[in-house]
């Protein structure tokens, strides 16, 4: 759940008047359908230091009680950046998020065309460096940089760093307005700035003087500027559900047996993000905002593939479904031997997809009480967990074997909804791949799983967006 604060944070480089500084302190409430789930807080020094030069120091506080499936956890997340006060370019950033015991630190340095990070995943460390290319500029670092004060019809290109998914995106930034706007009893008028990207869009709404009122964020979240007294105060009454569960009831043919489907069509509208290219699995038709989804799908073949010992062994394009991750540790010792251990010398890909398929779903057991995004080491270690959970270990473990293997991330059809799912693709040669399903224990993932994105566990930010928007008619389905 680390990805809310990736969209969360961007207040915070409006949240002040440029004519300001002082530190000064401001407060927001979060909601969810109306009801209160935390609140956020900025500190920002427009007079700070960094490394002895003049910096703008933004500090954010932001605390949230989540529920999912029923269960409840507390979610904190801090973040500090450091900005040029002159350009706005940013300069650093430190964020730590903790959640259910498990703790994410981040820290970010930019350089003049780059930006390096280390980050500390539950235990896991990650290192890497981001290059701009040519023509390529950064953009105020989310929580960071001078105040601007909006202006109508202003649009800004630039590349982001995100914490989060540690990866460096393309982002746009368009100014509306003014408009109206109800804060509370008061109406008033106020600016829209939409933030769009792959991972972490959003809408702001700003004074004239680049203050921030209020936000809309992922999955349905809504930021209200308030007192202190009123956005500190605690939740009142049963917490509303925040959760990837949230889908949508179908409309058109019943699904009777959905867990013997083979082949379905659907027709699927509310999508505003780029879906997968088509592949052998499912294939993707769009006509303006409708989209039509034909997927076949099977059970593994009694053998056949080869293991790939080292990613530079496999083709091309299977290199980086064999790769070792921040999330996924395949390259870790233990991974190997567990991987050995599970396999017993099984060298055929599809009984080695079968055998690592069964071992992950009588290891873990069912549990929603830990909603942060985890590493595999962290999932072997305490052996319980939700679909992405038992998704990202069975990714380790192929991985590790040496067989290409995706985490795919969508909806998969449960008693009349479609809920938000993840399962793993598995490479078994002759051009094909295999979707699986270790998490409910079934022979292959069928044909009421809609593949949204696909890649590695990060990519479930893709979808965020999209949350609770969904609408789907079934075609045919057998």
């Amino acid at each position: 759940m680390r990805f809310l604060a990736i969209a969360l944070a961007l207040i915070a480089v409006f949240s002040s008047p440029a004519w300001a500084r002082e530190a000064k302190t401001t407060y927001f409430g979060v909601y969810l359908k109306s009801a209160k789930l935390g609140n956020l807080t900025l500190t920002r020094d427009d007079g700070a230091e960094r490394d002895g030069q003049p910096a703008v120091k933004t500090e954010s506080k932001m605390r949230l009680l989540l529920s999912v499936l029923g269960k409840g956890s507390e979610l904190k997340s801090d973040t500090t950046t450091w900005a040029d006060p002159r350009s706005g370019t940013p300069l650093a950033s430190e964020s730590r998020s903790e959640s259910s015991g498990r703790a994410t630190t981040v820290r970010a340095t930019y350089e003049a065309r780059a930006v390096r990070f280390r980050a500390d995943i539950q235990g896991t460390v990650k290192e890497g460096r981001f290059e701009l290319k040519d023509g390529e500029t950064f953009l105020t670092e989310p929580g960071a940089g001078v105040p601007l004060r909006p202006e109508a019809g202003k649009r800004r290109f630039g590349k982001i760093f995100l914490v989060d998914a540690l990866q460096l995106v393309d982002t746009e930034q368009l100014v509306e307005g003014p408009q109206p706007l109800t804060l509370g009893k008061t109406a008033l008028l106020a600016f829209k700035l939409t933030e769009t990207n792959a991972l972490s869009p959003g809408v702001y709404f700003l004074s004239e003087r680049g203050e921030l009122l209020s936000a809309r964020v992922a999955l349905g979240l809504e930021l209200r500027r308030e007192t202190k007294e009123i956005a500190l105060a605690a939740p009142i009454g049963p917490l509303p559900e925040l959760s990837l569960l949230i889908g949508a009831a179908p409309t058109g043919v019943a699904l009777t047996e959905p867990r013997t489907l083979r082949e379905a069509r659907y027709e699927l509208d509310g999508v505003t993000r780029p879906l997968p290219a088509s592949d052998d699995i499912q294939q993707i038709t769009r006509d303006g905002s409708l989209v039509t989804v034909n997927i076949a799908t099977g059970p593994l073949p009694r053998s056949g593939g080869r293991l790939y010992p080292t990613p530079e062994l496999a083709p091309e394009p299977l290199r980086p479904f064999l790769r070792s991750t921040a999330y996924v540790g395949s390259d870790d010792p233990e991974f190997r031997a567990l991987a050995r251990a599970v396999l017993g010398g099984e060298k055929d890909a599809a009984q080695v997809a079968r055998k690592l398929a069964t071992f992950v779903h009588d290891a873990i057991r069912p549990d929603a009480s830990i909603p942060a995004l985890r590493t595999a080491r962290d999932i072997n270690a305490d052996r319980r967990g939700v679909c992405r959970d038992y998704t990202t270990y069975f990714t380790a473990l192929a991985r590790a074997a040496g067989l290409p293997t995706k985490q795919c991330v969508g909806l998969a059809y449960v008693d009349g909804l479609f809920v938000y799912h993840a399962w793993p693709e598995v490479w078994v040669g002759e051009g094909r791949w295999v979707a699986l399903e270790p998490t409910w224990g079934m022979p292959f993932a069928d044909a009421t799983h809609l593949k949204l994105a696909e890649g590695e566990i990060t990519d479930i930010f893709r979808v965020a967006a999209d949350i609770g928007s969904y609408k789907i008619r079934v075609v045919s389905a057998r």
